[in-house]
C-alpha cells in the first residue's frame, strides 16, 4: 500500500505542476457522477488478511462553492477469502486550491457488509460507523474532475462464531481506502 500511496502523490504533484488553466468544475450547483478504484487496507484483527482491490461509483452535488455532498458505493475484495460492500454518505469541504488542484477534507457515515470465507463455511456481518479522509481533486476542464482520496473508516467491530469448533472470528473491523476517481460534471 505504501508504494501505491507514493505513486498517487507523485502523479498528483505532476498533474498540479503541468495543469495551469482556470478552474471550471468546482462550482456551486454542479452534479458529479464518477468511478472509483484503488486499494482496500484492512486494519485491526483483520490486518493479517492483507490488502486488496476496491472499486465503485460516486455521486456528488456541490451545494456551495466549497462543500460537496457525496454518496459512494464501493465494493472490495482481499484475495479469495474476504469481500466487502460499503455505502458512504458524507460531505467534502474544499479548504484550499492551487491553480486547478483542490484539497479537501471529508467525513460522514459508513455502512458496511462483509463476507469472510473460511475452509468449511462463510461468515457474514454488517456494521456502521463513520469515515474521515483527505483528498485532492484536479479540474480537467468544464466537465471532468479527477483526483484521489484517502479515507479511514472507523466501524463497530463485529465477531461471529464459526459453526465448526465455535471459534470467535472478527468479520467486520476498521479499514482504510486509497481511491483514484474520475467524475463527469453536469
Amino acid at each position: 500500500m505504501n508504494k501505491f500511496i507514493l505513486n498517487s502523490i507523485f502523479v498528483s504533484i505532476l498533474v498540479t505542476i503541468f495543469v495551469s488553466k482556470p478552474a471550471h468544475a468546482v462550482q456551486d450547483g454542479e452534479y458529479r457522477l464518477g468511478v472509483l478504484a484503488g486499494n482496500l487496507q484492512l486494519l485491526g484483527k483483520q490486518a493479517k488478511l492483507g490488502s486488496g482491490l476496491a472499486y465503485g461509483l460516486n455521486f456528488g452535488y456541490m451545494f456551495s462553492d466549497d462543500m460537496l455532498f457525496n454518496i459512494d458505493a464501493v465494493s472490495g475484495t482481499v484475495g479469495k477469502t474476504f469481500t466487502q460492500t460499503q455505502l458512504d454518505v458524507g460531505v467534502s469541504y474544499y479548504f484550499a486550491h492551487h491553480n486547478t488542484a483542490y484539497y479537501n477534507l471529508s467525513g460522514g457515515m459508513a455502512v458496511v457488509n462483509n463476507t469472510l470465507k473460511l475452509d468449511a463455511e462463510s461468515l457474514k456481518a454488517g456494521s456502521s460507523g463513520f469515515y474521515l479522509g483527505l483528498g485532492l481533486d484536479f479540474d480537467l476542464g468544464s466537465r471532468f474532475v479527477a483526483g484521489f482520496q484517502i479515507r479511514h473508516n472507523a466501524l463497530t467491530q463485529v465477531k461471529r462464531n464459526t459453526e465448526v469448533g465455535a471459534v470467535e472470528t472478527v468479520v467486520v473491523d476498521s479499514f482504510t481506502t486509497t481511491l483514484l476517481k474520475l467524475a463527469f460534471v453536469f
